[in-house]
């Protein structure tokens, strides 16, 4: 179990939910996490902390998608310039109107 806890913990899992899954109280889930982390030699509170990939839920998040900075920075140019466009067009409408 302890192996599985740690997978579990990696996976996303709440201590919560791992407790839930292998039906123990929540006191002994925490008894067990604190086995583990002084056998692998490791903080309690690494383990307690909620893993990197996964979400309130505990469901594992897809992996973060790659970010081009420049290519970000030139669609917000060119959107700016379309709203800069579509304000004018606005103005120009309402300006006929009166």
């Amino acid at each position: 179990m302890k192996k599985n806890f740690l997978r579990l913990r990696k996976e996303g899992y709440s201590i919560a939910q791992i407790a839930k899954k292998y039906e123990l109280p929540l006191p002994t889930a925490f008894e067990v996490l604190t086995e583990i982390a002084h056998e692998e030699g490791i903080p309690r509170e690494e383990l307690l902390d909620k893993p990197m990939d996964a979400d309130r839920s505990g469901r594992v998040r897809e992996p973060a998608k790659s970010f081009n900075l420049a290519e970000f920075k030139e669609q917000a140019e060119e959107a700016k310039a379309r709203i800069h466009k579509m304000q004018g067009l606005i103005l120009g409408l309402l300006a006929g109107e009166e």
